[in-house]
């Protein structure tokens, strides 16, 4: 190992390491190399992720079970214990997701496949339906019954989110319907411009 150069910030003359390079360098040198989890990546780039950990609340109801998952679905994020002893009807609400990694997605889609019961997701944000939809069976046996998207008003700017199934919002796109609101600046809803796309994901889903 070569010591960088480095300028002294008192004076600017030119420093000197004061150590054997070898020596001072040594650990560095045969230590593994560093595999930091993918948030820490993120961060490096610039592109941070939502910190926030995984969290699953449950509740049950006869044969219904209801499971909100919310935070960063990362790698971290553990389904094990989410998937014992699930009998029945499954209903995932997943518009608490922040954000979620290529790995979290893998472990996501993993959980959608368990057997033995009725899987249905709810209230999807845009970006997970986009991840979704990119690759066939990553949905795994889970129906998408409905889906979180944001909406602004052509008029005024404003903008809301609201949660619809897939048959309101492709009417919504093609103008055949439009959101419900008693509001009467909200209905010259249209979807987001950065949602406008991931709708027509939908179709193949």
């Amino acid at each position: 190992f070569e010591p960088p150069s480095a300028v002294c910030p008192a004076c600017k003359a030119n420093a000197i390491l004061d150590e054997v390079p070898d020596s001072y360098f040594a650990y560095a040198a045969s230590a593994a190399a560093p595999n930091p989890p993918p948030v820490v990546g993120a961060l490096l780039q610039g592109n941070a992720l939502p910190l926030g950990r995984f969290k699953v609340d449950k509740e049950v109801s006869g044969t219904l079970t209801a499971l909100w998952f919310s935070g960063t679905v990362a790698q971290s994020a553990s389904f094990k214990r989410v998937a014992e002893g699930l009998e029945g009807t499954v209903l995932v609400v997943a518009d608490g997701i922040l954000a979620f990694t290529e790995e979290g997605l893998a472990r996501l889609s993993a959980f959608l496949q368990t057997q033995g019961v009725s899987m249905y997701l709810a209230q999807v944000p845009p970006a997970l339906v986009e991840a979704l939809a990119a690759a066939p069976g990553r949905c795994g046996r889970a129906i998408v019954t409905s889906l979180h998207f944001p909406f602004e008003c052509a008029k005024c700017e404003r903008r809301t989110e609201t949660e619809m199934d897939a048959a309101t919002l492709m009417g919504i796109v093609e103008q055949r319907t439009r959101p419900a609101s008693s509001n009467a600046c909200l209905v010259t809803w249209v979807p987001a411009a950065n949602t406008r796309s991931r709708s027509s994901t939908l179709t193949t889903m």
